[in-house]
This record gives structure tokens, C-alpha cells and sequence, in this order.
């Protein structure tokens, strides 16, 4: 009976925080088959745990201890000793870096899990974006195309109208007989 159920198991977690009281928080604990880690899982956060995390799980919950702010410890009530009245734990700490570099593993595991239609998706999105802008353009010259051809046309009247006006004036000129003006003296 050892399937998908064996590696993956909802737990309660009890949280302590420094001046704070302990919470208890519904979670998971699940073993990443690729990267080979378990996993505790809980309010969005992914702790890696060691390879020993049954030892610290207590009636279905883990007791873990936030120290710093990105580091966890599990606390092992199995372990405890008891010296003068007091209780200690034994303690397992995840270090910073481990989060990191497990957030950084799922990362690249998305990337290489991604379908070929999802690794196209950014080309094809490109295209559209193009055919899209060349359609507006077609659009625009259309409208304003249509405005340069009249435009042209009311240029090329126009300076037909100019041009028969000067050659009237012209010969507005020519037959009115006004006398020609004194020829300028010659330098001597």
C-alpha cells in the first residue's frame, strides 16, 4: 500500500515565535521525489525538514520554533532532559540558505516542467501584438489615405486656377498699350 498517500500527510504545526504564544497552524508534510527533501508546508511557507522527521512528529504535529527570520527549528519532545526543574530541547536548525536554494530548485523545476505550448506562448503573443499594430496602421492609412488623394487633387486644381490667373493678368498686360519707360542712360 506504499502510493502517493506515503509521502504526502497533513499535520498540525505548532509555531513559537520569540514574545509571542505558540500557534497552531494546519499544514502538510510531503517528500519532494525529484530533489529528494521532505517538506513541511504551512501558511505559505515550505520548510525543508531532515530525513529523520518522524522522530519529531507527536500525535499528527511538529513543534517548530521560528529563529531569525527565515530559519526554523524543530523541537524534539522525545529528547527532553530534565535538569533542575528545567526542559530542554533538542533542536535540528534549518538554515537560511536551504530555503533559498530549495525555492531556487522549484523554480527551475517549473521552467523545465513547462509544456511546449507555455515555452511558445510569449512568441506567439509577440506575433499577435504585430498583426494587431499592422492592422491599426492599414486602418489609419485607409482613413487618412483617402484624405492625401482629395488633398492632391484640390492641390492640382488649384494650380491649374493659379495658372490660367497669371496667364490672364499676362495678357491683361500685354494689351494695354503703356508706355514703355525711358531707357536708362548709357555709363560713359
Amino acid at each position: 500500500m506504499f502510493g502517493k498517500n506515503m509521502l504526502k500527510r497533513k499535520i498540525n504545526i505548532v509555531l513559537y515565535e520569540k514574545n509571542q504564544p505558540p500557534q497552531t497552524l494546519k499544514g502538510k508534510l510531503y517528500y519532494d521525489k525529484k530533489i529528494k527533501t521532505w517538506y513541511v508546508a504551512f501558511g505559505g511557507e515550505n520548510v525543508p525538514a531532515p530525513e529523520n522527521v518522524s522522530k519529531f512528529i507527536i500525535n499528527n504535529t511538529i513543534h517548530l520554533e521560528k529563529v531569525g527570520t527565515n530559519s526554523y527549528s524543530y523541537l524534539d519532545f522525545n529528547e527532553f532532559i530534565q535538569r533542575d526543574k528545567q526542559l530542554k530541547t533538542a533542536k535540528t536548525d534549518i538554515d537560511p540558505a536551504q530555503i533559498y536554494s530549495s525555492i531556487v530548485k522549484a523554480q527551475t523545476r517549473l521552467e523545465r516542467n513547462k509544456s511546449s505550448l507555455e515555452k511558445i506562448i510569449p512568441i506567439i503573443m509577440i506575433i499577435i501584438a504585430m498583426i494587431g499594430i499592422g492592422i491599426f496602421l492599414a486602418i489609419v492609412w485607409s482613413s487618412v489615405g483617402q484624405n492625401m488623394v482629395d488633398i492632391s487633387k484640390n492641390f492640382n486644381e488649384a494650380t491649374k486656377t493659379l495658372a490660367s490667373l497669371i496667364e490672364k493678368q499676362n495678357q491683361i498686360i500685354s494689351n494695354c498699350n503703356l508706355p514703355t519707360p525711358p531707357s536708362a542712360p548709357t555709363p560713359r
